[in-house]
């Protein structure tokens, strides 16, 4: 009996060993999963922030080659300055990038060396500007080479992009593809006696954005056009939305209001989408977005179609600027002329489809948001007198009288001055026609299926 008791409670036993045995690795499963699962999240956020400086890199990379392109053709010391203040920060930030990504200094101690050097040089350049002396020739071949080094290592970066988003490339090879550099190389031992000793102090700047083609300056503020204008009914809104999306009243849907710096009545016809301000009654945008067939027309067809669209719509007199081909779908921007003032603030892009030349888009916004009845003074200053400051590097083609919008929300009357640089870029320079400062240089960048500027 006593044996048969013993043999009961080591069954017994056995069970709750057992038990717990699986308890435990089960306990000791999920232990391990959820450290699983924590080490891919860990890894999956340290990869996005590496991704994120790679990008942040590339930005700033492509800012500095534009500055210093725009540093070749700079006329004034104001402008200079400037330009130099930008591109130090850029070059510090562009050091941080590289601080953040999964390298040591010792295998980008060339690549930061260039960096600080940019923003050191351009300084030292800017200081002797300042000063009343002229940049000498050498020094100007000493941007040009920076300038070169700078596209060179973007490059470098755009493909590493390029392979990070086709899974062909781990974030920690950044060091292979960056040793690769051009920018590797010395640069001119004048370069060195220009500069001080490089900064090793990493400073968050935020991100330079250039003004492009002034199409960014919107939605910042309340609408100019609008105040004062007195209130439509929907119905009559229906009216203007029927003309921009050349539909049938009929088809038009209410589809609801918009809320914005231009609180507007909606409309729409299956995918086609209107709106018309509230005040006013004023197209602010439409689009339709239909697939595009096979391109039959080209820009010099699409524009006049652009302009006789946008004359229907009473806006007033415009010229045509920058355009951008997407998808056999032309977008032309257009500004509006004060007399024969260009208005680049009071921008207005249309969008024309090339397989058949019909109209598919409207975006007013930059009109709606600035246009004024502006009382334009009389030049100060003579075109040659303002032509006189442009960089002896360029060669002026062509001029006009324009108003640019300035980052702090100003506008500038300038005259225009459509150059060439000496590689036969496209640059225009604005001067300002009453007190000849240098307010912007813009280069211009033509890709397959536009042109932008910078």
């Amino acid at each position: 009996m006593p044996h048969r008791k013993l043999q009961k409670l080591t069954r017994r036993s056995l069970v709750r060993l057992i038990s717990y045995g699986i308890a435990l690795i089960v306990a000791l499963g999920g232990f391990t999963a959820h450290g699983y699962f924590l080490t891919v999240r860990y890894r999956t956020q340290l990869e996005y922030t590496y991704q994120r400086a790679l990008n942040d890199l590339s930005n700033y990379l492509a800012n500095i080659n534009i500055a210093l392109k725009k540093g070749l053709y700079s006329g004034t010391a104001t402008q200079l300055s400037s330009i130099s203040s930008e591109l130090w920060r850029d070059s510090g930030s562009a050091k941080a990038c590289i601080a953040q990504m999964p390298t040591n200094d010792k295998e980008l101690l060339k690549v930061s060396k260039f960096l600080s050097q940019v923003g050191e040089y351009s300084m030292a350049l800017s200081k002797k500007v300042i000063a009343g002396n002229e940049i000498s020739e050498e020094e100007r071949e000493n941007l040009v080479q920076l300038s070169e080094n700078a596209a060179s290592l973007s490059g470098e970066v755009n493909t590493m992009q390029s392979e990070l988003s086709e899974g062909r490339l781990w974030l920690g090879e950044v060091r292979r593809v960056v040793e690769k550099s051009k920018t590797q190389k010395d640069v001119k031992s004048a370069l060195s006696a220009g500069v001080g000793a490089a900064e090793e102090a990493m400073t968050d700047y935020p991100t330079l954005i250039y003004d492009g083609p002034y199409s960014d300056h919107l939605m910042k503020k309340s609408s100019k056009l609008l105040e004062g204008k007195a209130q439509v009914s929907r119905d009559d809104a229906k009216k203007t939305a029927a003309m921009m999306t050349q539909r049938d009243i009929s088809k038009l849907e209410n589809d609801g209001e918009e809320k914005s710096a231009t609180p507007s009545y909606v409309f729409t016809d299956g995918d086609i989408r209107a709106a018309v301000t509230k005040a006013g009654g004023l197209g602010v945008y439409f689009s339709n977005p239909r697939d595009t067939g096979e391109a039959t027309i080209g820009y010099d067809e699409a524009l006049p179609k652009a302009k006789q669209y946008l004359s229907k719509l009473g806006y007033g007199t415009f010229k045509e600027s920058y355009y951008m081909t997407n998808e056999n779908v032309c977008v032309i921007n257009f500004a509006y002329l004060e007399g024969e003032t260009i208005c680049s603030p009071d921008l207005v892009k249309v969008g024309v489809a090339l397989d058949n030349g019909e109209i598919v888009s409207l975006d007013a916004r930059g009109y709606l948001m600035n246009h004024v009845n502006r009382s334009l003074p009389a030049p100060k200053y003579t075109k040659s007198q303002a032509q006189a400051v442009i960089s002896r590097f360029l060669k002026v083609q062509n001029a006009a009288l324009a108003v640019i919008p300035k980052a702090t929300g100003e506008e500038k009357f300038c005259y225009e001055f459509a150059c060439k640089g000496t590689d036969g870029e496209d640059i225009y320079v604005y001067i300002n026609a009453l007190d000849l400062s240098e307010e912007d240089i813009l280069i211009l960048l033509k890709i397959d299926g536009g042109v932008l500027t910078y």
